[in-house]
Parts: structure tokens; sequence; C-alpha cells
């Protein structure tokens, strides 16, 4: 993600208010009217030591989806990295790393789809768990492949993905 700013001397009366704009170039298509940039915070003074922060509610929420896949990240590094070689799933699952992403609840669902796409691994156990449903059918399970490819089509009709 590449940062870029803008910084504007704004007249106001006759107190001059200094404004900052930083754009987050990364964020999705999206442009202020007066600063002509992306998501955006502003942070403003009045030079009498009055700071002031603005911040568009969809940066806001971008920030925030950032910050949640950045602990999503973390947390399946950790527990890939420190799970035992086993083929006990309850074993896989009760690693703390694991549970903190269960505990993350619903915003960690599309993550996980992705992870599931992207690479399948023991998952199932998660979106159970965070979603309280399970598509797979009895006839598949136990065939990784299969009930990730379920699990993904389950989250694009429900929107996940």
């Amino acid at each position: 993600m590449e940062i870029f700013s803008e910084i504007q001397t704004v007249l106001a009366g006759t107190a001059s208010v200094v404004v900052l704009c930083v754009g987050l170039s990364g964020a999705p298509q999206r442009t202020h009217p007066s600063f002509g940039v992306r998501h955006m915070v502003c942070i403003s003074t009045n030079g009498a030591g009055s700071v002031s922060y603005l911040v568009d509610p969809e940066t806001e929420e971008y920030i925030k989806q950032k910050d949640d896949l950045l602990n999503f990240q973390n947390l399946v590094t950790q527990w890939r990295a420190e799970r035992r070689a086993t083929s006990l799933v309850a074993d896989m699952v009760v690693h703390p790393a694991y549970q903190g992403i269960i505990g993350t609840g619903p915003t960690a669902v599309p993550f996980i789809l992705h992870e599931l796409r992207r690479s399948p691994d023991h998952w199932f156990w998660a979106l159970r768990a965070i979603t309280r449903e399970n598509p797979v059918p009895e006839e598949i399970r136990g065939n990784m492949r299969e009930m990730a490819a379920v699990w993904f089509a389950w989250g694009e009709a429900k929107g996940y993905v």
C-alpha cells in the first residue's frame, strides 16, 4: 500500500488552517471531490494548538478490514508454524491461534474461504463454529478438496466472497 499526502492551507476568516490529507492509494477507487485522493484521513490545525481529525467513513472501514486481515494472517502463520504434525483434527483446532481465528467471528469467514481456495487446510471446524452451518454432504466428508469447493460455493451464495 502506497501512502501519499497533500497539504493545503485554507483561509478561514483571519486564521489560517493547515489541512494534511493522507490518501491510501491501495484503497478501492474513490476520490474525494476537494482533495482528489481516494480514502483519506484529514488532520487539521488552526495554528493555536487545536488539532482535529476527519476520517472518511469508507476509509475507516477500509482500515478496519486491513487490520482484520493482518490479524488473521498473523494467527494463520502462528497456527501453521506451531501445530504439531498430526492427523487428529481435534489437536489442530484447540491451538490458541486457531481458537483466536474462531474468536474473531464472521469477520474471519471471507479470509478463511480465501485460504480454502488458495490452499485447502483444516478450516471446516472454524467455519462450522463461526457460521453454525455445515453445507458439506455426508458422502464427501473427508475429501478436503471437495469440502473446500462446497464451502466456497456456500460463501459465494451467502455473499462472503
